[in-house]
């Protein structure tokens, strides 16, 4: 598989980061894990000022050096009286970094950006996550020591 998840954060009590969302559903213990990890100072501090968008990437390993990597694209929904932190995240054993920069800003521009409330982001990212069941489900990763390119 090329996605191993897909999953939406929001601020939870006491600027915490929380999973909102998560496609398929993951487990209670990445659910409470991955936000720490990710965002070990809360959302809000990585959220970018303005209209930008930041991404990151980070690398998980396991007791056998099993690579996960996470890529996030952080957003600040400007909607009501307060720019509300949200991020978007996917998964993978791949290391393509430029394939999913590219697959998180058009997920985040053809689905989330007019989103003008955390609410509507929530909506709208229940369409885009059944769209990202294809690279879920049916997009084959490239064999090790090979590379991939797609054109979105």
């Amino acid at each position: 598989d090329l996605l191993k998840g897909i999953a939406i954060f929001g601020e939870g009590p006491c600027g915490a980061a929380r999973m909102v969302r998560a496609f398929p559903a993951a487990s209670r213990e990445a659910r409470q894990s991955l936000p720490c990890i990710l965002f070990p100072m809360g959302l809000r501090a990585e959220a970018p000022a303005g209209e930008e968008a930041k991404l990151k990437c980070t690398v998980l390993t396991d007791s056998f050096t099993h690579r996960t990597y996470v890529h996030c694209l952080v957003v600040r929904c400007t909607g009501g009286k307060d720019a509300v932190p949200l991020c978007l995240v996917v998964w993978t054993h791949v290391s393509n970094l430029s394939l999913f920069r590219n697959l998180l800003q058009v997920l985040y521009d053809s689905h989330l950006k007019g989103a003008q409330r955390p609410q509507d982001w929530y909506r709208a990212s229940q369409g885009m996550m059944r769209r990202a069941l294809w690279f879920l489900s049916v997009a084959v990763a490239p064999p090790a020591g090979c590379s991939a390119s797609m054109h979105l």
